[in-house]
């Protein structure tokens, strides 16, 4: 590619990203094959591939918008998530206002130790506690060797619990206060597919948004 298409494929990745925080999607339509090839190079792939859908975003709504109150809807979010990325774990958390702490309002696979360990995030030697402090998505790609948990007992309650790897995204309301925090937890290592990442975005987005 010539520094022009990377230049073209920077921004195009960073408007998608910001798009999907929104709830909304990029799609070029019909692009010319130099376009396309540049596209696909950047993993903007056309759509049915390995990326997020309109379609997911219907189940989403869907079953946000069918959920009666913040913790009916929360796990309704957290359905969602379990139905259309399926990781082995996941929780939504939310903000207490008291302390600005974060606590697990629902979850799904956890024993009481990890639920016990994780019951407040005050700060940052968690996922969790680093997406609230990042105000973004933090993925870790390998619990065993990552600096956020090596040497904390986090680290321990993790193993124990059989993740080694996860992703934390916060959301936010319409008044950009970060309300809680949405993460997916696995049992083996690894990076996961680009839409896994995407939709654990839109589903935080469309979260926030219905605060």
């Amino acid at each position: 590619m010539t520094s022009c298409d990377d230049s073209v494929v920077a921004d195009l990745l960073q408007v998608e990203t910001a798009l999907i925080d929104e709830g909304c999607f990029l799609e070029i339509v019909s692009p010319r094959q130099q376009v396309a090839k540049v596209l696909s190079s950047a993993g903007l792939h056309a759509r049915g591939d390995d990326c997020a859908t309109p379609s997911d975003l219907s189940i989403i709504d869907h079953r946000l918008l069918g959920a009666d109150g913040r913790v009916n809807r929360i796990a309704a979010a957290a359905d969602a998530l379990m139905h259309l990325v399926r990781p082995d774990m996941s929780n939504v958390q939310v903000v207490d206002p008291w302390d600005d702490s974060l606590k697990i309002s629902t979850h799904h696979g956890f024993h009481q130790a990890f639920l016990s360990h994780f019951a407040r995030v005050a700060d940052d030697s968690s996922a969790c506690g680093t997406a609230m402090r990042q105000r973004d998505l933090v993925t870790v790609t390998d619990v065993a060797s990552s600096p956020i948990f090596v040497g904390t007992k986090a680290l321990d309650v993790l193993t124990d619990a059989g993740v080694r790897a996860v992703e934390s995204m916060p959301y936010f309301d319409l008044s950009d206060e970060l309300v809680g925090v949405i993460s997916m937890h696995h049992s083996t290592p690894g990076t996961r597919p680009k839409r896994d990442h995407m939709l654990l975005r839109l589903l935080a987005a469309r979260l926030g948004a219905l605060w």
